[in-house]
């Protein structure tokens, strides 16, 4: 998680990364942790079905140490690759070598 919360503010807790998110937060690190990592996941869900509805051949790719995270919480149908833009730079590295 980013740490903006506890850098910009005072004596707030750094939340500790975990696997499981609290639907409710009972103290100040699960509120924090679960009202910003659910919101990004409702934000990411909305702006998907927004642009699902204006293209129905829409694609959603997720990149970054994180992606895998979000992908199991989204609701919608995503493809999640941690190195996807390393991938695609080594693909074009080995394309211009063998030609």
């Amino acid at each position: 998680m980013n740490n903006e919360l506890n850098n910009f503010t005072c004596q707030l807790l750094l939340p500790e990364e975990k696997k499981a998110i609290p639907a409710i937060g009972t103290n100040a690190e699960r509120a924090i942790r679960t009202s910003v990592l659910n919101s990004i996941v409702y934000e990411m869900d909305g702006c998907i079905k927004v642009c699902g509805k204006k293209s129905l051949s829409l694609l959603v790719f997720l990149t970054s140490g994180h992606s895998n995270y979000f992908e199991r919480r989204l609701k919608n149908s995503i493809f999640a690759d941690i190195n996807l833009v390393l991938t695609g730079l080594n693909r074009i590295f080995e394309y211009n070598v063998e030609n």
